[in-house]
């Protein structure tokens, strides 16, 4: 053999990997290739993602009561995907006419977010709110003014369900600062990155595919704070403060305490009849538990006795909750 025709270690070390597999008769899986952007790298970890997908996945039950309060109708909301994307991208991938409000987190400075409305949505909004039915309009006309004043007024009432989605990682406080008709307008820098979070907004029979776009630019100085193991912390220790704060609060209110022997069936007849020393058959064997309440909820599973001259019970055990029927988890006791 010619010193050229000599094979690497890594040629020799994929020979023996293909020998071995056809030996062996096991075939190697196919290697899934992952595109990559040179000139747009990612720059958000899986764990800032899934912060955000938090984030946006909690504005759905807010705003669609907000919305439903505003155009006096029901109006369903479904977070669906947080992606990133380049901002000409996305203005590819969103043609035609928009209804876009940028919103800025101070006077002068840049758009912090963008919320964009489909064309179909804004008619159907400016129609429900000036007296119509909110019916759905295909038109690929611009919005006259006064329309596009209703839009952004629409969008001032998202704007405080917006920030205190946004509390545990930043104190934003956001205003409307402009319109425009089409993706291209939303910003001079069309190339930079953004996060694209898409909602599914159901009015009037409708789905309207609704986006909210946050520059990358706005969150490089809360990327650290973007961590929801970070959050379910601090949550959990202001969970514990407010218990511990709570419980000394109650500590002195009063309570029923009641204690069931048994329950019995009777008709109507039957009750009406009863006199001094009539017996009535109960559900409870004399050996069993008996039932504790405590303000009107089953709580203990008990056992009766004395002390002294006195009724009284020992807690043997937490009892389940009733069920639908009534009966309560006599004899099922949490240990």
């Amino acid at each position: 053999m010619r010193k050229d025709q000599n094979l690497s270690k890594a040629e020799i070390e994929g020979l023996a990997q293909a020998i071995s597999g056809a030996i062996t008769g096991e075939e190697s899986a196919p290697q899934e290739v992952r595109s990559y952007d040179f000139a747009h790298p990612d720059r958000l970890s899986r764990r800032n993602l899934r912060a955000l997908e938090m984030i946006f996945s909690g504005l759905a039950v807010p705003w669609a009561r907000t919305l439903s309060s505003a155009l006096k109708a029901e109006v369903e909301v479904e977070a669906k995907t947080v992606e990133q994307s380049s901002l000409r991208a996305y203005a590819e991938s969103a043609p035609g006419a928009r209804a876009i409000c940028p919103l800025s987190a101070g006077p002068g400075s840049p758009a912090a977010a963008f919320v964009d409305l489909p064309q179909s949505f804004a008619l159907s909004t400016v129609d429900r709110l000036t007296g119509g039915a909110g019916e759905a309009r295909d038109e690929d006309r611009p919005l006259t003014q006064i329309e596009r004043n209703i839009v952004r007024r629409l969008v001032d009432r998202l704007i405080p369900d917006l920030e205190e989605a946004w509390r545990p990682v930043a104190l934003f406080s956001f205003a409307v600062s402009g319109f425009s008709a089409s993706a291209e307008e939303m910003a001079p820098d069309m190339d930079q990155l953004a996060i694209v979070a898409e909602f599914a907004w159901t009015f009037g029979g409708n789905s309207h595919a609704v986006h909210v776009l946050v520059p990358l630019m706005s969150l490089n100085a809360f990327l650290e704070d973007l961590d929801p193991r970070a959050w379910l912390k601090s949550e959990g220790a202001a969970v514990n403060t407010d218990r511990a704060s709570l419980t000394e609060l109650l500590e002195p209110v009063g309570l029923d305490f009641s204690v069931r022997l048994g329950r019995g069936r009777l008709r109507v007849e039957d009750v009406l009849n009863l006199e001094i020393g009539d017996v009535v058959k109960l559900d409870t064997r004399i050996d069993d538990t008996l039932v504790v309440e405590v303000g009107g909820q089953v709580m203990f599973q008990a056992r009766p006795g004395l002390v002294g001259s006195r009724l009284s019970v020992q807690i043997a055990g937490r009892s389940e909750p009733e069920s639908k029927d009534g009966e309560a988890g006599a004899g099922r006791m949490a240990g």
